[in-house]
């Protein structure tokens, strides 16, 4: 069972201010970008993959996108929560440096508080906050993960998630 994504929308569109612009859900309406579903269908495509296309369902991301002037594409910076992980791009690429995005499973709890403060612990232990800071504000990123944290656990109290043996290879099975 999954979270409703109408539920992650009503959850982000109670947010004011900058965090806003990091905020991205489906059928999110009033978000103060107009290419809203373009973004998120975009970072659902470069951070999911093959893990979405493989049945995850894709309900948040919260982040950025960076055009790449070497790569000539845009990519996705930031957390794509679905029903089963985060999949994070800690910062943009770099020409001598791709910047491939890594999956932090979201662990089934009988905590789910605790458990989704873990893995946004996890999740942004290495995301380059200094860049993303330069584009938004500090308190916008630290609200926006505060957001990840709520999706989270909301998917953890609704059944979601993985079991404690799950392995990150076996998305790839």
């Amino acid at each position: 069972m999954t979270v409703p994504a109408a539920e992650v929308a009503e959850l982000v569109s109670r947010r004011q201010g900058s965090v806003r612009f990091l905020l991205f859900a489906p059928g999110l309406a009033g978000h103060p970008l107009d290419d809203q579903d373009e973004v998120f269908a975009a970072a659902a495509e470069d951070l999911g993959g093959d893990a979405v296309l493989l049945g995850e369902t894709p309900l948040l991301f919260a982040g950025l996108h960076a055009k790449s002037l070497f790569a000539r594409r845009q990519e996705s910076v930031g957390f794509l929560v679905t029903d089963r992980a985060v999949h994070v791009r800690d910062a943009p690429s770099t020409p001598f440096e791709p910047a491939a995005p890594r999956a932090v499973p979201l662990l089934a709890s009988p905590d789910a508080a605790e458990a989704a403060r873990k893995v946004v612990r996890t999740a942004s232990a290495t995301f380059d906050r200094k860049w993303a800071e330069t584009l938004s504000d500090p308190g916008a990123l630290r609200e926006a993960l505060d957001v990840v944290r709520e999706v989270i656990e909301n998917v953890l109290e609704s059944g979601g998630g993985v079991d404690e043996d799950f392995e990150p290879d076996d998305w790839l099975d």
